[in-house]
């Protein structure tokens, strides 16, 4: 055989073992990755390896061959080395990975009313791949090649991350901490469907103690093609149809029941005029992408958030362990002041009880409102609204107040300068 003849089978050879699969499988899903030695940047350094065995025998002296006599080389083997691009082999492995990411996904429960807190969904893991690991482990001993071809399908070494709260958490959760209402049964028919929409996202959220709910997270994105219709909402100081008109009426609700539940508001803002639902400075306003309403579960237990929207009343709950519960919380709006813009402000407090009966007076935010854009949307009364007690689980934390309850911290953002909300904050 030529020397060239020769170089060329050993290439072609090459070419062969870089095209033998390499399978990876993904433990959990069992799901299916074919690539090929080359895919992941295997390939063999041929040129040393052809140069080494041209050289075999050539430097045999003639004193060896008249001492020893000629000898067989056809028992030589010389093996090119296998070398992998690392970088080409963490490309695939960065695709692979985002294929497989799963976020981990906590247990949901809900609430029947002389049942109490059931879950309805178990905990799900949190999958990433561990590509250091994977990397390593095909590596090993040249494992993406083996010189009797194709290798054994190979799992991705994986991690998985615990949810922050599984099943049995939910035992400590026994006590109703608070629930508030409100009614929107004189709405269109698309504002009513963003509500029950909105209230169904939200439903069954479990909190671990310590995590912040954010509004925006649970909900998503309004638009027309996640299910959203057009409804009233304020933008520019103007009442205007957009998509998820009306979702401002369940942050708000929920708003109430946080701070009736003792919770700590993280994020708030208000509208830049008035709502009919709630007394001034006892709102929420919300815009995906923009303004988030936010709080904190600052018990020691989880805290469930359970919704109901009939066709007529919204009623969002919070449920939590009986040592969590603070049994007499009020709230208070005073120091309505007209100012000469047109516009008004309010103050908004906190009023707790203790059990040797001495009242704690916190002022929780104070909330400047521009007139409604038309004296009929301005004077509309707001709709009554107020504790709604649960059977068959402790109700506590619920004021037997009319209407809404406080508005955010103090310190709380302000909704966008008066009168100029961002769309689907109504």
């Amino acid at each position: 055989m030529t020397a060239d003849a020769a170089q060329e089978r050993v290439r072609a050879w090459a070419r062969t073992q870089v095209a033998n699969p390499v399978v990876l499988i993904a433990p959990q899903s069992k799901r299916r990755w074919a690539l090929t030695v080359a895919d992941i940047g295997g390939r063999f350094d041929v040129d040393p390896a052809i140069d080494a065995a041209m050289k075999v025998g050539r430097d045999v002296t003639q004193w060896d061959q008249t001492a020893h006599g000629k000898k067989s080389y056809a028992n030589v083997h010389i093996q090119p080395a296998f070398l992998c691009d690392g970088k080409r082999l963490d490309a695939q492995l960065d695709r692979i990975a985002a294929a497989i990411h799963r976020v981990p996904q906590p247990a949901k429960a809900s609430y029947t009313p002389g049942v109490g807190v059931e879950v309805t969904t178990p905990e799900e893991p949190g999958i990433d791949l561990d590509k250091a690991a994977t990397h390593a482990a095909l590596l090993k001993n040249g494992g993406v090649w083996s010189p009797e071809g194709a290798i054994p399908p190979t799992d991705l070494v994986v991690k998985e991350t615990e949810p922050p709260l599984r099943q049995t958490d939910l035992s400590h959760v026994d006590t109703m901490l608070s629930s508030f209402h409100t009614d929107y049964g004189s709405s269109s028919s698309n504002r009513k469907h963003n509500v029950e929409l909105a209230a169904k996202h939200i439903k069954g959220t479990l909190l671990a103690p310590g995590q912040v709910f954010s509004y925006n997270e649970i909900v998503g994105p309004r638009e027309t093609k996640l299910g959203w219709r057009d409804a009233p909402t304020y933008q520019d100081g103007q009442v205007v149809p957009g998509p998820g008109g009306g979702v401002c009426q369940t942050s708000t609700t929920l708003y109430n029941a946080v701070l009736r539940a003792g919770l700590a508001v993280v994020k708030r803002s208000h509208h830049s005029m008035p709502v009919h639902y709630v007394e001034p400075g006892r709102d929420a306003t919300v815009a995906y992408g923009d303004l988030d309403f936010c709080f904190k579960n600052t018990t020691d237990a989880p805290v469930m958030v359970d919704a109901i929207a009939d066709g007529g009343k919204l009623t969002f709950s919070l449920f939590g362990a009986s040592s969590a519960h603070h049994a007499d919380i009020e709230l208070e709006s005073s120091g309505h002041t007209e100012n000469k813009d047109g516009s008004f402000t309010v103050s908004t407090y906190k009023l707790v009880k203790a059990a040797d009966g001495t009242v704690t007076r916190d002022r929780i935010s104070t909330d400047t409102y521009q007139p409604a854009p038309s004296k009929k949307a301005a004077s509309k009364p707001a709709a009554k609204a107020g504790k709604t007690a649960k059977p068959g689980v402790k109700a506590t934390g619920a004021s037997p107040s009319p209407a809404a309850t406080p508005a955010a911290p103090a310190t709380a953002p302000v909704a966008p300068p008066e009168g100029t909300d961002p769309p689907n904050s109504a």
